[in-house]
C-alpha cells in the first residue's frame, strides 16, 4: 500500500541525509532501525508528508502523495519524535481539540477521544491538566492521538521512549492488533520482542536491508559464540571482537561476540543469534565495506 521509489534528502549537493530509498509496505508492523544520526526521523517526516524529498516517489494506495496531500494526511497518524502538547488542557480536551483538526466531525469527536484514551489506558487521567501528566502518560497521549481519525497508515518516530516495560509490552501488543488492518511503521532502538513483518535498516541514509525479521536474523547464523573468562582476560580481548553483549559478576564475565571463524577461547560455543546480535553483525559488515571503499 506505501511505496517508495529512489526517495532522496540532501545535505547540499554532495551529500545526502537519505540516498535513493526504495521500500514497499502493506499492512503490517514495520521496523525502522538503525544508528543515531543514519537519517530515520528525516524517512519517517516525510513519509508522514510532513517534509518533501528532494528526489524519488512516494505513494499510498497506488496515488502519489502529493497529488492530495491533505486527504493523504487525513488518512494517517504520525507521532514525531518530540511531540509538543497545550499543557494547560486537560487529556481530553487536548484529544477533542486534535480530533476537529484531524477532520473528525464534532458530534463524534468526545466519543473518539474517549475510545482511544480507553485504548491507550489512559481514561482516568483525561480529566487532569496535561501540565501534571508524567513523561510515559504524556508519551500513551502522543499515541492517542495518532489513532483519532481511525487512520489506513501509521507513522511512529520512537513510540516506545519514555515508557516503562508493561508500557511498551502493553503498546506493542495494540500496534501488533492495529497493523491486521493498518501499515504501521515505527522507528526504535527497542525492536527485538516486536512481532514485526519487516525490518528496515537505515544506516547513513542508506537502506541496508528490507525484510523479513527471520531472514535479517539468519544472515549472522554461525558467527555468533559465546564464552565466558576472567574479567581481566576480557578486558584484553573485548577490542579484538564485535560485543553483543557482556555481563560481568565478580572476577568473571559471560561474554557474547560476532566472528566469522570460531574465537581461540577455551569453552567457547556457537549459538543461535538474536536480533540483537543480528544487528551488531549488519553493523560490523557495513563498517567492514565502508572501510574497504575508504580511498584513504
Amino acid at each position: 500500500m506505501l511505496e517508495l521509489i529512489d526517495v532522496s534528502k540532501r545535505f547540499n549537493r554532495t551529500n545526502f541525509m537519505l540516498d535513493k530509498i526504495s521500500v514497499y509496505l502493506g499492512k503490517g508492523l514495520h521496523v525502522l532501525a538503525g544508528p543515531n544520526g543514519a537519517g530515520k526521523s528525516t524517512l519517517l517526516r516525510i513519509i508522514a508528508g510532513v517534509q518533501r524529498p528532494d528526489s524519488g516517489s512516494l505513494s499510498f494506495g497506488g496515488q502519489d502523495i502529493y497529488i492530495d496531500l491533505f486527504r493523504y494526511k487525513i488518512r494517517q497518524g504520525y507521532l514525531p519524535q518530540t511531540i509538543s502538547f497545550y499543557d494547560n488542557m486537560t487529556g481530553k480536551e487536548f484529544l477533542c481539540y486534535l480530533a476537529g483538526l484531524k477532520g473528525v466531525v464534532p458530534r463524534a469527536g468526545g466519543q473518539r477521544a474517549e475510545y482511544v484514551a480507553d485504548l491507550l489506558g489512559i481514561s482516568s487521567q483525561c480529566s487532569v491538566k496535561i501540565t501534571n501528566w508524567s513523561t510515559g502518560l504524556k508519551q500513551r497521549l502522543g499515541l492517542a492521538q495518532t489513532l483519532l481519525n481511525d487512520p489506513d497508515i501509521l507513522v511512529l518516530d520512537e513510540p516506545f521512549c519514555g515508557l516503562d516495560q508493561e508500557e511498551q509490552d502493553h503498546i506493542a501488543a495494540l500496534l501488533f492488533r492495529l497493523s491486521r488492518d493498518k501499515v504501521i511503521l515505527l522507528s526504535s532502538h527497542i525492536f527485538a520482542g516486536l512481532p514485526m513483518s519487516k525490518l528496515l535498516l537505515l544506516v547513513d541514509g542508506k537502506l541496508q536491508f528490507a525484510g523479513l525479521p527471520t531472514v535479517f536474523k539468519d544472515e549472522a547464523r554461525g558467527q555468533v559464540w559465546v564464552f565466558e573468562t576472567e574479567k581481566r582476560e576480557w578486558l584484553s580481548l573485548q577490542n579484538s571482537y564485535q560485543v553483543s553483549a557482556a555481563t560481568c559478576i565478580g572476577d568473571r564475565c559471560q561474554c557474547r561476540v560476532i566472528c566469522k571463524n570460531k574465537p581461540p577461547i577455551p569453552g567457547v560455543k556457537e549459538v543461535v543469534p538474536t536480533m540483537e546480535d543480528a544487528y551488531c553483525w549488519w553493523m560490523q559488515r557495513y563498517r567492514r565495506k565502508d572501510e574497504d571503499s575508504s580511498p584513504w
